[in-house]
Formats: C-alpha cells, structure tokens, sequence
C-alpha cells in the first residue's frame, strides 16, 4: 500500500486509501483532474499467481477502465493492469473453507502477560 501510494502522489494524483478499511472492492482512490483510478494492491515475490475476491471482481466488472490492479513486486516494481477482468485471463477458483467448532476445548490456553 504505501508503494502503490507514493507512486500516486509521485504521478500528482490525490489517493486516498481509507476504501482498503472498508473492504469495498479495492484498496485506494486516486484523482487527478476527471479521471478516477480506484487501485486494488496486491503484493508478489516470485511468480506466485494473483487473486480477485468475489467483491474485488464484482467491482473491477463495474468500474471497468477505471478499475486498476497494481502488482507490487520483490523486485521494488509496480506491474499496473488496467481493467484486469477483461484485459487478463480469470479463471475461477473453488475454495474450501473448513469452521473449527471446539477450538476452546481442545486447545491449550496460555497467559502472555
């Protein structure tokens, strides 16, 4: 985030990243004049694949050019794709999400105080 922020400001656009707080969908706002980049940030080292929540698809889907990826790499890069789900291949991914229901039992309690 503060990457993707300061390339922002370096770029003289205002970017405000209070939306990533509120999980609409992407992680900062950024103006310059009329145009609106709303920026979700992802950050990769290696060549480990990105991931779009439902939330951030649904919105990348609604926002359209204004909607832009920033990839922050190990490598000190910024990899920008404007309106990835139409310019990228997505492919859905299943997942799997198990609940724990008697963590409180099985568990060994410790003080860290």
């Amino acid at each position: 985030m503060k990457i993707a922020m300061c390339f922002e400001r370096k770029k003289r656009r205002i970017a405000d990243p209070s939306p990533s707080r509120r999980a609409v969908g992407y992680d900062i706002v950024s103006k310059s004049g009329k145009e609106v980049r709303y920026i979700e940030v992802k950050t990769r080292f290696g060549s480990f694949p990105v991931a779009l929540t439902l939330n951030q698809h649904a919105i990348a889907e609604e926002k359209g050019n204004e909607y832009y990826l920033y990839v922050v790499t190990g490598e000190g890069k910024i990899c920008i794709v404007q309106n990835p789900v139409r310019k990228c291949k997505v492919v859905p991914v299943p997942s799997v999400d198990y609940r724990i229901d008697n963590w409180k039992e099985k568990g060994k309690h410790v003080n860290f105080r």
